[in-house]
């Protein structure tokens, strides 16, 4: 199995080139060269297994060059007790007779995009080994929402890999920056700096200096003042 670029099909990359690659050149996203088929046989035999061995014959049908060991390797390790609350990772809730719903909330962060964003940071690191890539992938990830939050729970203690909550960095700077200064209004500051919540800017303002936003601004204000 090949992948293309939706703005050059004249591209052909392996799944752990275009995995690594993320985006390509030109801006297209990586897609499958053709669309795997599975038999109503193979559907019924996938009843059994669990959500690891299932997902790891799934991914078989796209990812070709990967061997079968490391496949198990990154579902095992992304799909499990440890990261999902329920045994089953996903779970299937009868609504009504006929009528099934299927749970995609028991992931760390009760995100549908805990689904992909546990197993991605495996596939990725696995793809870096096998193209003799001797790199430290370093992810920049805004947090404002629900697909910041869960990237970070998916790379957070995965070998090989770090995070740098860049823009949430950028704000906080800029929010002591207008603390010192003192001309601004607390609701001011949180406007600019991208806050819309007054306890998420406090809680996430304390967790990167140490104080909360009035403390910084009595202790470091008076400094400037004093200087």
């Amino acid at each position: 199995m090949f992948y293309k670029s939706t703005r050059d099909s004249s591209l052909h990359l392996s799944s752990a080139e275009a995995i690594v690659k993320g985006i390509s050149d030109e801006g297209g996203l990586f897609v499958p060269s053709e669309i795997p088929s599975l038999t109503l046989d193979e559907i019924v035999s996938y009843a059994d297994l669990s959500y690891p061995e299932r997902a790891a014959r799934i991914f078989s049908k796209f990812l070709t060059d990967f061997t079968d060991a490391e496949l198990r390797y990154c579902t095992e390790s992304a799909y499990n007790d440890k990261s999902f609350d329920h045994a089953t990772i996903t779970e299937t809730a009868h609504l009504f007779d006929g009528t099934y719903i299927l749970e995609l909330w028991h992931g760390p962060t009760c995100a549908f995009k805990d689904m992909a964003l546990q197993i991605l940071p495996y596939l990725l690191t696995t793809s870096l080994k096998k193209l003799s890539v001797d790199k430290k992938v370093v992810i920049l990830v805004a947090t404002s929402g629900d697909t910041g939050k869960a990237a970070l729970e998916g790379f957070a203690d995965v070998e090989g890999t770090t995070f740098k909550e860049y823009l949430t960095r950028v704000r906080i700077h800029h929010a002591s920056a207008m603390l010192i200064d003192g001309g601004f209004p607390l609701e001011e500051i949180m406007k600019q700096c991208g806050f819309t919540n007054t306890a998420t800017f406090y809680r996430v303002f304390k967790r990167n200096t140490g104080y909360s936003p009035r403390q910084y601004h009595n202790r470091f204000a008076e400094q400037k003042d004093e200087e």
